[in-house]
């Protein structure tokens, strides 16, 4: 019997703001790829693994940190295609200062997602179509693909990411959770294709919470040096 054909697309944006939403930056660090493969069904194989992003131009930390992690989306065990939109300059007057500010704006892509799917549904590329976002933007493209086509869209809202509308026109919707997230956290250094080792970055590494002794010396500490600054002050030694 021929198995299905999945395709996935990915809001790249949608899904990193879902993430950093719960506190949680080192699932940032998500193998893209085990993910997908968890996600579709037993009857399915995945045809085409989509990723749209766009590079930030400022700050160039951010830039640094999202180039490492497309470095390691070119080398999971299935391609990744990241397709690039862009960040468009605008400025806005401040209402209290009068003056310019200037601000980012990423474009075209919600768009390119719309297009990609309106197009693989309508030439067979594929049976299933998984949508990672939580952009109602992309509800009159899911829309049409569902009322159109005998293909099926499924839903995937990252984190804090939950559309209402489009829980009414995908064929199925699922959440993804924390704890569905942390499952699929690649390694940490993850080896390349070539062999070299690809790190995390270190403010996607996860700070452990800190122990109740912990948190109760951080308390007590300030209290303590009040209290001997104090007793220095009536007893004349200071």
């Amino acid at each position: 019997m021929t198995s299905k054909k999945a395709n996935f697309y990915v809001d790249g944006f949608n899904l990193y703001y879902g993430i950093c939403s719960t506190g949680r930056k080192d699932l940032l660090w998500l193998d893209l790829v085990s993910l997908c493969l968890s996600l579709a069904r037993n009857d399915e194989k995945i045809n085409r693994i989509q990723y749209f992003t766009t590079l930030p131009d400022m700050p160039r930390a951010k830039r640094s940190r999202h180039r490492v992690y497309l470095d390691l989306l070119r080398n999971l065990s299935l391609n990744v295609e990241i397709i690039y939109g862009k960040f468009t300059r605008m400025r806005k007057r401040c209402a209290v200062c009068a003056e310019f500010n200037k601000y980012y704006v990423e474009k075209r892509t919600d768009v390119s997602i719309a297009t990609r799917m309106v197009a693989d549904a309508f030439t067979s590329n594929c049976d299933t179509l998984y949508l990672i976002s939580g952009d109602s933007d992309l509800v009159p493209s899911v829309k049409h693909i569902q009322s159109k086509t005998n293909k099926f869209v499924v839903s995937l809202f990252p984190p804090n990411r939950v559309s209402n509308d489009m829980k009414k026109h995908a064929g199925a919707y699922h959440g993804l959770t924390v704890n569905k997230l942390c499952q699929f956290v690649a390694d940490n250094p993850h080896i390349k294709r070539n062999g070299k080792p690809l790190r995390k970055p270190e403010s996607w590494k996860r700070v452990e919470p800190a122990s109740d002794r912990t948190r109760a010396r951080r308390l007590l500490r300030p209290i303590v040096i009040a209290f001997l600054r104090l007793y220095r002050k009536m007893t004349g030694f200071e």
